[in-house]
């Protein structure tokens, strides 16, 4: 009874946001159970939403498939829905996406014929960066369901990232017929955003999709969503990686000198520092956001700004951007503000 009632506390505290206790609660738990899944996985959200050390991230993360390869072994789900929570709060590391992949090809493995398994490991690699293969699985899991809506949208991403706007458009209206009883959906409509850009060099109408369209709808979803604060079920739908491509998107568009005091900062920058501000509140450990953000403030010129998003940076910056070499952006990039 020891495990579960503390492993009870610590979900609690964690919909508190009591951080560090949900934390201390989950090591007591692994001092009895070494092998605990669920502590361990508590321990991992915590690295990743509030602390930010790579080492320590990369290190519970390596605990919680070892333990999951000794104590669930053919369990699909867990490793699935494990694998889902962690790969959109990674920032995009590729030591930690690695390791989140090898769940989900795991779960895979297990159920070779489930759709959903495939798209999320072909999602997996296209955020590392290999759009090709990630192609060749979301064709695989469209064959194997070809109601599978992540696997569709997939591909056509997959589309806009080789360049192949044509056929990506001609997908999208395809799909806008057959789908008509599905809806729309933030993500849905973030690739008719990307592609008024991509094909029709739109960044306007772009910026009034994502910032009049797709964010409220996300928004929306997240409002409505029956989930504990904090859960990893919040988390997911949070989305994190979806909301920094938003943002990077919307920075595009954005020049690469400071303003000067009287300029007005575009619209582009505005809704990208706005989206920002609220993705690093919720999750304090998202170097990339906090990395963003001091971004849109030096182009902002608010170099006060600047300097204390680089402060707060300080504490992961050498763990999580350049685990092996003493470089380290903030230091850089301050001599070039001075």
């Amino acid at each position: 009874w020891f495990s579960p009632a503390l492993l009870t506390k610590a979900r609690l505290l964690l919909s508190m946001s009591e951080w560090t206790e949900a934390k201390t609660t989950c090591e007591r738990c692994l001092e009895e159970d070494a092998e605990n899944v669920e502590a361990l996985r508590i321990l991992t959200l915590v690295q990743l939403v509030r602390e930010g050390n790579m080492e320590d991230s990369e290190e519970v993360l390596e605990r919680l498939n070892k333990s999951l390869a000794r104590t669930e072994r053919t369990n699909a789900s867990l490793y699935h829905n494990t694998s889902l929570s962690f790969s959109r709060l990674v920032g995009g590391k590729k030591r930690l996406l690695a390791l989140t992949l090898g769940l989900a090809e795991r779960a895979a493995d297990i159920e070779p014929k489930n759709s959903a398994y495939l798209s999320e490991c072909a999602f997996q690699h296209v955020l590392s960066g290999d759009v090709e293969e990630g192609m060749r699985l979301y064709k695989r899991a469209s064959k194997l369901n070809e109601s599978n809506v992540q696997a569709f949208l997939g591909t056509i991403q997959c589309l806009l990232l080789q360049g192949k706007t044509q056929e990506a458009h001609e997908q999208l209206e395809f799909f806008a017929v057959v789908s008509e009883t599905i809806g729309n959906s933030p993500e849905l409509t973030y690739l008719h955003a990307k592609l008024a850009w991509l094909k029709d060099g739109d960044k306007t109408k772009q910026r009034k999709i994502l910032c009049d369209q797709v964010l409220p709808m996300h928004w929306k979803r997240l409002e409505n969503l029956d989930a504990a604060p904090n859960s990893f079920r919040w988390y997911l739908e949070f989305n994190c990686e979806f909301l920094l491509q938003i943002a990077r998107d919307l920075l595009e568009h954005c020049p690469e000198e400071p303003l000067s005091t009287s300029d007005s900062p575009s619209p582009h920058l505005i809704a990208a520092k706005s989206l920002l501000t609220r993705v690093t509140r919720a999750i304090p450990a998202c170097v990339a956001g906090k990395i963003e953000l001091a971004r849109c403030h030096f182009l902002m010129g608010t170099c006060v700004f600047v300097l204390f998003s680089f402060y707060s940076l300080s504490h992961v910056t050498y763990s999580f951007i350049y685990p092996s070499t003493s470089q380290h952006i903030p230091i850089n990039t301050y001599s070039q503000v001075q």
